[in-house]
């Protein structure tokens, strides 16, 4: 019996990670995949000019999507200077109409908006990386790999966990 939920952990356990699985990109770019075939996944070039191997790898991955909050944040903190800018030379009704301009979405909504997704990116992380080094302790058990592999998934784990306390102790919900 218990070989049996062994094995029923490890099916759920590796359907959790192939689903969530955060890909990191290949070292080289020469290993990107050139076809669409990703990941079990058929993905249709949606530029003509980036392979769909490169978004999937480069673009989604989780340094590009924090690197992407980053530049969100610094838009509508630049959003925030104009709508002040514009207010005070031609007064409250010169904005007042436009959407997202109200000073309680600019200093409330903004930042919270922003910690959700960047927490999100964060939890998810973490959440990955556990799964994974999970299934990697059971592989380890079953001898399907070898130390270093597992070594190299708690080493991923720690980090996204140092990463998602790191970011829980920097951010606070703005009111």
């Amino acid at each position: 019996m218990k070989n049996i939920q062994d094995r029923r952990l490890i099916l759920l356990l590796s359907l959790l990670v192939t689903m969530a699985t955060v890909n990191l990109p290949p070292a080289f770019s020469s290993e990107i995949p050139t076809s669409n075939d990703i990941d079990g996944l058929i993905l249709p070039p949606v530029h003509p000019d980036v392979s769909a191997g490169e978004i999937y790898y480069h673009q989604f991955s989780v340094d590009s999507a924090l690197g992407d909050a980053i530049s969100i944040k610094d838009a509508l903190n630049g959003f925030y200077e104009l709508t002040r800018k514009v207010t005070s030379a031609f007064g409250e009704s010169a904005v007042s109409h436009i959407d997202y301009t109200s000073l309680e979405i600019q200093t409330i909504g903004f930042p919270n908006w922003l910690n959700t997704l960047t927490g999100t990116i964060y939890k998810q992380n973490y959440q990955i990386k556990r799964l994974e080094l999970q299934l990697a302790q059971k592989q380890f058990s079953d001898r399907e790999i070898d130390r270093a592999t597992l070594d190299t998934k708690k080493a991923n784990y720690l980090q996204a966990k140092k990463d998602f306390q790191s970011f829980w102790r920097s951010f606070q919900v703005v009111d």
